[in-house]
Protein backbone atom coordinates (compact mmCIF):
# COMPACT_ATOMS: atom_id res chain seq x y z
CA UNK A 1 0.00 0.00 0.00
CA UNK A 2 1.45 3.36 -1.02
CA UNK A 3 1.51 5.79 1.89
CA UNK A 4 3.78 8.56 0.60
CA UNK A 5 5.38 10.25 -2.39
CA UNK A 6 9.00 11.40 -2.42
CA UNK A 7 9.77 14.01 -5.05
CA UNK A 8 13.15 14.74 -6.50
CA UNK A 9 13.27 18.50 -7.03
CA UNK A 10 15.43 19.73 -9.90
CA UNK A 11 13.94 18.58 -13.19
CA UNK A 12 10.87 17.27 -11.37
CA UNK A 13 9.24 20.02 -9.32
CA UNK A 14 11.26 22.74 -11.03
CA UNK A 15 12.16 22.55 -14.71
CA UNK A 16 15.64 23.98 -14.31
CA UNK A 17 17.90 21.47 -16.06
CA UNK A 18 19.01 24.03 -18.66
CA UNK A 19 19.84 26.62 -15.97
CA UNK A 20 22.05 24.16 -14.12
CA UNK A 21 23.65 23.08 -17.37
CA UNK A 22 24.46 26.67 -18.30
CA UNK A 23 25.98 27.39 -14.88
CA UNK A 24 27.99 24.16 -14.83
CA UNK A 25 29.21 24.79 -18.36
CA UNK A 26 30.63 28.15 -17.33
CA UNK A 27 32.58 26.43 -14.57
CA UNK A 28 33.59 23.57 -16.88
CA UNK A 29 35.00 26.03 -19.42
CA UNK A 30 36.99 27.73 -16.67
CA UNK A 31 38.38 24.45 -15.30
CA UNK A 32 38.72 22.35 -18.48
CA UNK A 33 38.45 24.79 -21.40
CA UNK A 34 35.41 22.93 -22.70
CA UNK A 35 31.73 22.42 -21.97
CA UNK A 36 30.14 19.24 -20.68
CA UNK A 37 28.46 17.02 -23.26
CA UNK A 38 25.01 15.49 -22.80
CA UNK A 39 26.37 12.14 -21.68
CA UNK A 40 28.42 13.87 -19.00
CA UNK A 41 25.38 15.78 -17.82
CA UNK A 42 23.38 12.57 -17.42
CA UNK A 43 26.16 10.71 -15.59
CA UNK A 44 27.90 13.39 -13.56
CA UNK A 45 25.50 16.33 -13.12
CA UNK A 46 21.78 15.58 -13.09
CA UNK A 47 20.83 13.96 -9.81
CA UNK A 48 24.36 14.19 -8.44
CA UNK A 49 25.57 16.38 -5.60
CA UNK A 50 27.49 19.55 -6.52
CA UNK A 51 30.47 18.10 -4.64
CA UNK A 52 30.48 15.00 -6.87
CA UNK A 53 30.13 17.06 -10.05
CA UNK A 54 32.95 19.38 -9.04
CA UNK A 55 35.21 16.40 -8.28
CA UNK A 56 34.54 15.12 -11.80
CA UNK A 57 35.42 18.47 -13.36
CA UNK A 58 38.57 18.83 -11.28
CA UNK A 59 39.66 15.23 -11.73
CA UNK A 60 40.10 14.88 -7.97
CA UNK A 61 38.09 15.45 -4.76
CA UNK A 62 37.76 19.17 -4.12
CA UNK A 63 39.48 20.78 -1.18
CA UNK A 64 37.29 22.75 1.26
CA UNK A 65 38.47 26.01 -0.33
CA UNK A 66 37.76 24.73 -3.85
CA UNK A 67 34.30 23.59 -2.78
CA UNK A 68 33.43 26.98 -1.35
CA UNK A 69 34.95 29.13 -4.06
CA UNK A 70 33.78 27.20 -7.11
CA UNK A 71 30.35 26.20 -5.84
CA UNK A 72 29.55 29.66 -4.47
CA UNK A 73 30.19 31.04 -7.95
CA UNK A 74 28.25 28.28 -9.69
CA UNK A 75 25.17 28.56 -7.47
CA UNK A 76 25.23 32.36 -7.63
CA UNK A 77 25.15 32.20 -11.42
CA UNK A 78 22.42 29.54 -11.35
CA UNK A 79 20.23 31.69 -9.09
CA UNK A 80 20.71 34.74 -11.32
CA UNK A 81 19.63 32.67 -14.32
CA UNK A 82 16.56 31.41 -12.44
CA UNK A 83 15.51 34.90 -11.34
CA UNK A 84 15.89 36.22 -14.89
CA UNK A 85 13.75 33.43 -16.36
CA UNK A 86 10.40 35.09 -15.70
CA UNK A 87 7.39 32.79 -15.63
CA UNK A 88 9.58 29.74 -16.15
CA UNK A 89 10.77 30.09 -12.56
CA UNK A 90 7.77 28.42 -10.94
CA UNK A 91 6.77 24.94 -9.89
CA UNK A 92 6.21 22.46 -12.71
CA UNK A 93 2.69 22.65 -14.21
CA UNK A 94 0.13 20.53 -12.35
CA UNK A 95 2.46 20.04 -9.37
CA UNK A 96 0.17 21.97 -7.02
CA UNK A 97 -2.84 20.00 -8.24
CA UNK A 98 -0.96 16.79 -7.46
CA UNK A 99 -0.08 18.09 -3.98
CA UNK A 100 -3.77 18.79 -3.34
CA UNK A 101 -4.74 15.31 -4.52
CA UNK A 102 -2.23 13.73 -2.16
CA UNK A 103 -3.39 15.85 0.76
CA UNK A 104 -7.04 15.02 0.10
CA UNK A 105 -6.25 11.31 0.36
CA UNK A 106 -3.84 11.55 3.31
CA UNK A 107 -0.85 10.50 1.23
CA UNK A 108 2.27 12.01 2.74
CA UNK A 109 4.88 13.79 0.66
CA UNK A 110 8.40 15.12 0.92
CA UNK A 111 11.39 16.16 -1.18
CA UNK A 112 14.76 14.43 -1.61
CA UNK A 113 17.09 16.73 -3.52
CA UNK A 114 20.79 16.78 -4.29
CA UNK A 115 20.69 20.57 -4.07
CA UNK A 116 22.75 22.28 -1.36
CA UNK A 117 21.19 24.32 1.44
CA UNK A 118 21.86 27.63 -0.32
CA UNK A 119 19.58 26.60 -3.19
CA UNK A 120 16.96 24.99 -0.96
CA UNK A 121 16.61 28.28 0.94
CA UNK A 122 16.37 30.05 -2.41
CA UNK A 123 13.50 27.78 -3.47
CA UNK A 124 11.65 28.22 -0.18
CA UNK A 125 12.00 31.99 -0.51
CA UNK A 126 10.79 32.30 -4.10
CA UNK A 127 8.51 29.29 -4.71
CA UNK A 128 6.46 29.17 -1.49
CA UNK A 129 7.55 25.58 -0.83
CA UNK A 130 6.74 25.92 2.86
CA UNK A 131 3.05 25.87 1.96
CA UNK A 132 3.42 22.26 0.84
CA UNK A 133 6.54 20.86 2.49
CA UNK A 134 7.61 21.47 6.10
CA UNK A 135 11.31 22.27 5.94
CA UNK A 136 12.17 19.65 8.58
CA UNK A 137 10.67 16.90 6.40
CA UNK A 138 12.81 17.39 3.31
CA UNK A 139 16.28 16.01 2.60
CA UNK A 140 18.99 17.96 0.79
CA UNK A 141 22.73 17.65 0.30
CA UNK A 142 24.23 18.62 3.65
CA UNK A 143 27.40 16.58 3.17
CA UNK A 144 26.58 14.02 5.86
CA UNK A 145 25.64 11.11 3.58
CA UNK A 146 26.59 9.77 0.13
CA UNK A 147 24.74 11.36 -2.76
CA UNK A 148 22.73 9.61 -5.46
CA UNK A 149 23.07 6.92 -6.81
CA UNK A 150 23.64 5.72 -3.23
CA UNK A 151 20.30 4.91 -1.53
CA UNK A 152 20.83 7.06 1.57
CA UNK A 153 18.86 10.12 0.50
CA UNK A 154 15.63 8.18 -0.18
CA UNK A 155 15.96 6.05 2.93
CA UNK A 156 16.38 9.25 4.96
CA UNK A 157 13.44 10.96 3.24
CA UNK A 158 11.11 8.08 4.06
CA UNK A 159 12.23 8.09 7.69
CA UNK A 160 11.62 11.83 7.93
CA UNK A 161 7.92 11.31 7.21
CA UNK A 162 7.72 8.06 9.20
CA UNK A 163 6.92 5.78 6.27
CA UNK A 164 8.65 2.57 5.16
CA UNK A 165 10.44 3.23 1.87
CA UNK A 166 8.74 0.17 0.35
CA UNK A 167 5.45 2.05 0.75
CA UNK A 168 6.72 5.13 -1.10
CA UNK A 169 6.44 6.29 -4.69
CA UNK A 170 9.54 8.12 -5.91
CA UNK A 171 9.25 10.63 -8.75
CA UNK A 172 12.55 11.19 -10.57
CA UNK A 173 14.05 12.49 -13.80
CA UNK A 174 17.67 11.31 -13.65
CA UNK A 175 19.53 8.01 -14.00
CA UNK A 176 21.37 8.42 -10.70
CA UNK A 177 18.10 9.17 -8.92
CA UNK A 178 16.40 6.09 -10.35
CA UNK A 179 19.32 3.93 -9.23
CA UNK A 180 19.18 5.52 -5.78
CA UNK A 181 15.46 4.86 -5.41
CA UNK A 182 15.83 1.25 -6.56
CA UNK A 183 18.68 0.58 -4.14
CA UNK A 184 16.64 2.14 -1.34
CA UNK A 185 13.77 -0.25 -2.05
CA UNK A 186 11.13 2.24 -3.18
CA UNK A 187 7.75 0.64 -3.76
CA UNK A 188 7.22 2.35 -7.11
CA UNK A 189 9.15 4.72 -9.36
CA UNK A 190 7.63 7.28 -11.71
CA UNK A 191 9.96 8.87 -14.26
CA UNK A 192 9.39 12.32 -15.74
CA UNK A 193 10.65 12.22 -19.31
CA UNK A 194 11.81 15.28 -21.23
CA UNK A 195 13.66 15.92 -24.46
CA UNK A 196 17.04 15.35 -22.80
CA UNK A 197 16.47 12.12 -20.87
CA UNK A 198 14.49 9.92 -23.27
CA UNK A 199 17.34 7.44 -23.64
CA UNK A 200 17.50 7.06 -19.85
CA UNK A 201 13.81 6.21 -19.79
CA UNK A 202 14.32 3.51 -22.43
CA UNK A 203 17.25 1.87 -20.66
CA UNK A 204 15.85 1.64 -17.13
CA UNK A 205 13.08 -0.59 -15.85
CA UNK A 206 10.62 1.99 -14.49
CA UNK A 207 7.06 1.47 -13.26
CA UNK A 208 5.59 4.46 -15.08
CA UNK A 209 6.93 7.09 -17.48
CA UNK A 210 5.16 10.44 -17.82
CA UNK A 211 5.73 13.81 -19.45
CA UNK A 212 3.36 15.78 -17.22
CA UNK A 213 2.06 15.56 -13.66
CA UNK A 214 -1.50 15.52 -15.01
CA UNK A 215 -0.80 11.96 -16.20
CA UNK A 216 -0.53 10.79 -12.59
CA UNK A 217 -3.80 9.37 -11.28
CA UNK A 218 -4.97 8.28 -7.86
CA UNK A 219 -4.74 4.66 -9.01
CA UNK A 220 -0.96 5.09 -9.24
CA UNK A 221 -0.90 5.22 -5.45
CA UNK A 222 -2.90 2.05 -4.92
CA UNK A 223 -6.11 3.74 -3.87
Amino acid sequence: MIEAVIFDFNGVLLQDRKWHEKAWNELSKFLRDKELDQDEFEHYVHGRTPKDTLAYLLGHPASPKELKDYLDNKESLYQKIALSSGDEFQLTPYAKELFKLLDEHDIRKTIATSSPLVNVKFYYQHLDLGRWFPFQDIVFDDGTFPGKPAPDIYVKAAKNIHVDIKNCVVIEDAKSGIESAKKAGAGKIIFIMNDDNQETAKKLNIDKVIRSFNEIKLEDFGE
